[in-house]
């Protein structure tokens, strides 16, 4: 039954021991993670072996015999909440994820001897996003978060490497304490354009019915269920999939099955034998000018923009040539008559980091001439293929040769690699259409259109035009110029 479960909670315990205070900064790589911590080694090391064993975990349990998703994710850990708080300021934030277009995914939070020892439970939220998106690109904001939060109850034991899932994570008890028992409706979950709302106690009862609808489904309509998802990684607009897969669960029999489920609910716990990748880590410890030029660029996509100008300079004054302290340098000149300070800087990245895919990537982005951003391109791809920002200007320079092959296979990966914004969405659609799959691509279109805000615009000609509107016109302009193609469709 839930209701013993209440004042319990799961964490993903991989037997970190108590966290140092405020250690040089140290670079570590794995199979799929770039980590950088100022925690030291030891306690480093073993956070980025549980951020494998919470990896393989997830898609042991939730997409067993998938082929494995490509790319790699960002992640840093502080070994002190103050210096966290530098970056992030939001209120009772134990982590974050950052996605930008043309960036991996960042994971950001700090280590806490308050929490029981191991991987955050945040960061096990957040690489489950990072994961269910790859896998379903088209997601709604109830099952986004119902997933997620469903998902980093991840229980792992390493001398048995078996993994456990099922129960209530420690963010769901919270919410039961602050909010009761009652869950929100679903009617107005289906609805919410967003999980977020300037309200706190709408957006926890949000976060927790999410979750509860997702148990719910999983334990008492599992195969209806599977159904639904296998129907979003085809692109399927969710609300279709759920009348196919659920035609008679509306929102009124849902709300009464899940006041039910709260009352005296049973259900399974997952479990499963995980094999984890054997991988060897490498260790690198940063420099005083790289320390500042991490944080400089961390700064950065976090918003912290005063930190990150000094630190930026603090890292220039001890090194001129410092990596992320000129790609923060370069992203801050972004006025219209700025590009030759941005060439400059580009080829000063590659002439002093010439094994640096990020610097090519700038350049390729950059550079005064085609030839100079084709050459730029060609060395950043080699370094880091399934990169967003790579492969984004590959679809572009794809759909510009009339290579719509290449494009379509850059585009299906890019839609799962990056944030789906307006613009990455329409090269994905003419994609499609330059391969003669129209029907896909209208189809993508509207349910692609209809995630996003209803202020969402794009200039055009000089008008606004509102972003569904505007992906519609493209397909259909797209789609009046090329012939029809025996081209397979999206599995």
């Amino acid at each position: 039954m839930l209701g013993w479960l209440w004042a319990a909670g799961l964490v993903l315990s991989s037997g970190c021991a108590s966290a140092p205070q405020g250690q040089a900064w140290l670079e570590v790589r794995t199979a799929h993670f770039d980590l950088h911590t100022d925690l030291l080694e030891p306690a480093a090391l073993d956070m980025a072996r549980a951020l494998e064993e919470a990896r393989a975990g997830l898609i042991t349990v939730a997409w067993k015999g998938a082929p494995d998703p490509r790319g790699r994710t960002e992640v840093a850990v502080f070994a002190r909440e103050g210096r966290f708080r530098d970056y992030v300021q939001r209120d009772q934030t134990e982590g974050l994820a950052h996605s930008q277009v043309g960036s991996e995914r960042l994971i950001v939070t700090y280590w806490s001897d308050e929490r029981p020892a191991g991987l955050p439970p945040v960061v096990v939220h957040e690489i489950a996003h990072d994961l269910a998106y790859w896998f379903t690109p088209l997601q709604p904001p109830w099952y986004s978060e119902g997933m997620a939060s469903f998902l980093e109850g991840l229980e792992y034991d390493r001398a048995t490497q078996r993994v456990i899932m099922g129960g209530i994570p420690e963010p769901i008890v919270k919410v039961l304490r602050s909010v009761g028992r009652k869950a929100s409706s679903t009617e107005g979950l289906f609805v919410a354009p967003s999980a977020l709302h300037d309200d706190e106690l709408t957006t926890s009862r949000f976060y927790f019915t999410s979750w509860l609808l997702v148990h719910y489904l999983i334990n008492h309509h599992g195969q209806p269920f599977i159904q639904f998802q296998r129907d979003l990684s085809k692109l399927r607009d969710w609300r279709e999939a759920w009348s196919s897969s659920f035609p008679r669960l509306g929102p009124h029999q849902l709300d009464a099955g899940l006041e039910q489920y709260l009352d005296g609910g049973r259900f399974e716990y997952l479990a499963a034998q995980v094999q984890v990748p054997t991988f060897s880590p490498r260790v690198r410890t940063l420099s005083p000018a790289e320390g500042y030029g991490l944080s400089s660029w961390m700064a950065h996509r976090l918003g912290a923009e005063e930190l990150s100008a000094q630190d930026r300079d603090r890292a220039l004054a001890l090194d001129p040539h410092e990596l992320n302290a000129l790609r923060t340098r370069y992203h801050g000149l972004s006025g219209k008559g700025q590009a030759a300070e941005r060439q400059s800087v580009a080829r000063q990245l590659v002439q002093a980091h010439p094994n640096s895919g990020e610097a090519w990537l700038l350049l390729a982005s950059a550079g005064a001439s085609e030839q100079e951003r084709r050459g730029a391109l060609d060395q950043a791809q080699r370094r880091m293929p399934d990169h967003p920002g790579v492969v984004e200007l590959l679809a572009t320079r794809a759909l510009e040769a009339r290579d719509s092959a290449a494009a379509l296979g850059h585009t299906e990966l890019l839609i799962r690699r990056t944030a789906l914004a307006p613009w990455i969405t329409a090269l994905h659609l003419r994609a499609l259409a330059t391969n003669g799959r129209c029907d896909d691509a209208r189809h993508f279109a509207g349910s692609a259109g209809a995630s996003y805000s209803k202020d969402c615009s794009i200039r055009k000609q000089g008008h606004a035009v509102a972003c569904l509107a505007y992906l519609e016109e493209l397909v259909r302009e797209a789609c009046e110029q090329m012939p029809p193609a025996q081209v397979p469709a999206i599995n």
